[in-house]
């Protein structure tokens, strides 16, 4: 009997070097998204003073239920879902959660045109899982409803031989590459800059505005009436692409929005609803039809309240001539200056023409930033 059990001890000792995923032969590292196994790209994880910095855009394909942003005026990386908001500045090295108004000390880097995040801290600040799977060498986020990683391991261990056979001929197909650089923060230019922004209601022709500020290459911000979206959506998409900024505005009439201080934030929550389901973007960044003295103190407070932040404008474009407008540009001592459209097809004629003036007399264009103190009639910086 002693002789049997100890015959079976040995079998299953044999038998379970088999059954344990090995670790990877390499010292490569992957990364997988729930029960998936990301392809293998240039863009793998890094190991920076003991923590694990993936390309953002792992966290963005869609199943996860994040979405982000990256904004390269102002070097700011914005991944957020419904619930959470998560704002990286990468020149300062900074990371707000603008949900629970906590800021911290995160370096996020640009290395080889990827911008990379610390995934363990990305993922518990927007609820969702991390893991380090040693015995396969893969960075692991997930949702709830997932295989565990016991199993998972099994997974990686027979898909990894099939993605790096996929890698590899990709590259054998590659005439050139390019030598691995040092991660790199790219500094922004010393210059006046001008924030464009316009406000898009339903007699706004988007098109023509993205089709100047692509040709000059320039970013703008779009402060959306929330009747607008539903007639421009495709439009509104291409904004998102082209790295473009959001705010909100007023669902459609200005006199139900200014009734009280409920109205005014139902009426963004539904904007932002419009503009979620349309782009998978939603936006803090609010404007007053008629600017910020048309509020009560208590639609301040509660605005507020609500994390949103309210931005009024320097110069009003929609009814200036061109001269005009340059003329109040040069007389602005400010280093910044916010330039505000009605975005009607008259209010814009002379748009082109701004933004060929603003290159040739050196002025920085960029977009408004959640980060950036807002700038308003009432000296509200919050």
């Amino acid at each position: 009997m002693l002789k049997r059990l100890c015959s079976v001890f040995l079998i299953l000792a044999l038998m379970i070097p088999a059954l344990v995923p090995r670790s990877t032969a390499s010292g490569d590292v992957y990364v997988a998204v729930n029960n998936a196994m990301l392809p293998i790209t240039d863009s793998m994880p890094i190991k920076s003073d003991g923590l694990w910095y993936i390309d953002y855009r792992c966290f963005t394909g869609g199943e996860l239920g994040i979405s982000g942003s990256y904004n390269a005026d102002s070097q700011i990386l914005t991944l957020y879902t419904w619930d959470n908001t998560l704002v990286f500045d990468i020149a300062k090295g900074t990371a707000t959660n603008v949900t629970s108004d906590t800021s911290y000390r995160r370096k996020t880097f640009r290395s080889n045109g990827t911008i990379y995040v610390p995934a363990n801290f990305v993922a518990n600040q927007l609820d969702v899982r991390y893991s380090f799977i040693s015995s396969v060498n893969v960075i692991r986020i997930k949702a709830d409803n997932t295989v565990n990683d016991s199993v998972f391991a099994y997974i990686a261990k027979d898909e990894i031989p099939r993605l790096r056979a996929r890698y590899e001929e990709s590259k054998k197909q590659t005439t050139s590459s390019e030598e691995p650089s040092k991660p790199i923060i790219e500094e922004d230019e010393k210059q006046k800059t001008v924030y464009l922004t316009f406000d898009v209601g339903t007699n706004t022709d988007l098109s023509a505005i993205l089709k100047s500020l692509r040709r000059y290459n320039t970013k703008a911000t779009f402060f959306l009436f929330g009747s607008a979206i539903p007639m421009q959506e495709d439009e509104i998409r291409a904004a998102a692409v082209d790295g473009h900024s959001f705010g909100i505005s007023a669902m459609n009439s200005v006199s139900a929005f200014l009734k009280s201080d409920v109205s005014v934030t139902n009426d963004l929550a539904e904007t932002n609803d419009l503009l979620f389901e349309t782009c998978f973007q939603k936006s803090r960044l609010v404007r007053i039809p008629g600017g910020s003295p048309a509020l009560s103190d208590a639609q301040v407070e509660a605005l507020i309240a609500s994390g949103y932040r309210y931005w009024d404008w320097d110069i009003d474009a929609s009814s200036m001539s061109l001269s005009r407008l340059t003329s109040s540009l040069s007389a602005k001592n400010s280093d910044t200056i916010i330039i505000r459209f009605d975005a009607s097809a008259s209010s814009t004629k002379n748009l082109a023409s701004l933004l060929s003036y603003l290159k040739k007399n050196n002025y920085r264009s960029a977009s408004i930033s959640l980060l950036m103190p807002p700038q308003n009639a009432r000296q509200d910086k919050r």
